[in-house]
């Protein structure tokens, strides 16, 4: 085994490339070596600390950059360094097809992280791996620690999470053995004061298929502030048929605001039948592109 100077990957196999971040490993010792080495190292200069910091990347621009990283972490078997290296290696991993079971769930501890660009990669490569994932079992395992992190990570972490999970549900995670769990995470969620965490517990019921949160859906999209409150609303009442819901999404397409993008996407998985006809209107606007996003999406979704 081989560990990446660059992103902190255990590379497992003989190859002499990092599987995640491409770095040649010709000249890096095998873990036994390593080890030897820096016991040696200590006795002939104690106190030398050794950093790998992967390249940092942004979450979308909500959070300021910290003024420095922190210090490594060992994850299982996956040991990643500063903050900024596990985003960065969390994002190739997301898109190794073949990565093995055992690993994604190591670097699913990082669900718990307290940095939030980390706890929220985690939650993304999480929703990505269970979309993917062909194994009932390892599904299951992914989809109770997105359940976990929507109850319990850290903001932005825990509103990802749950609609990932909900997104899973979607296109066709059976959900039914997890339903007392859902049901308990989407309560907690709706009932905080955040727009974006009240608005993924509705998401997450209605695309399970629950109607528990329906009269608090109405209460915001009535009383709520206009923005995302009323957004998150209306796509999870639409998503359960309400016509009201969707008149709203609608009236959000044909405004051209700064919400008209989103109100696109929630008609992917609306249940109203029109919502198809009203992508396809959408085609022709300002917001064709997520038009056509939504219409894949849609051919996809589980009625």
């Amino acid at each position: 085994m081989k560990k990446c100077p660059s992103c902190g990957y255990v590379n497992r196999g003989p190859g002499e490339k990092c599987g995640i971040c491409g770095r040649d490993l010709a000249g890096v010792p095998a873990a036994a070596e390593a080890e030897q080495r820096r016991r040696s190292a200590s006795d002939l200069a104690p106190g030398l600390i050794l950093l790998a910091c992967g390249a940092f990347v942004l979450y979308r621009g909500l959070h300021r950059r910290p003024a420095a990283p922190a210090p490594a972490e060992p994850r299982g078997d996956i040991v990643f360094s500063a903050y900024g290296g596990a985003v960065y290696s969390l994002g190739k991993m997301s898109g190794q097809r073949f990565l093995p079971a055992a690993d994604k769930l190591d670097a699913l501890r990082l669900l718990s992280s307290d940095k939030e660009k980390v706890a929220y990669a985690a939650a993304s490569a999480a929703g990505t791996w269970l979309r993917a994932e062909k194994d009932p079992a390892a599904a299951r395992a992914i989809f109770v620690k997105l359940l976990d992190a929507a109850a319990s990570a850290v903001p932005a972490a825990r509103s990802q999470a749950a609609i990932e999970a909900g997104m899973a549900v979607l296109l066709g995670f059976d959900a039914a053995p997890f339903e007392g769990r859902v049901r308990e995470v989407c309560r907690g969620l709706a009932s905080e004061t955040d727009p974006r965490l009240r608005g993924s517990g509705f998401l997450l019921s209605a695309m399970s298929g629950s109607g528990d949160l329906r009269r608090k859906m109405e209460e915001v999209l009535d009383l709520g502030p206009a923005g995302e409150d009323r957004l998150y609303a209306a796509c999870a009442l639409s998503r359960l048929g309400d016509r009201k819901g969707y008149n709203y999404l609608i009236r959000l397409v044909s405004g051209g605001g700064d919400l008209s993008a989103e109100a696109v996407s929630c008609l992917a998985y609306s249940s109203v039948p029109e919502a198809g006809t009203a992508l396809k209107e959408a085609l022709k606007g300002p917001q064709a592109e997520s038009a056509r996003s939504a219409l894949a999406l849609r051919s996809l979704v589980r009625p």
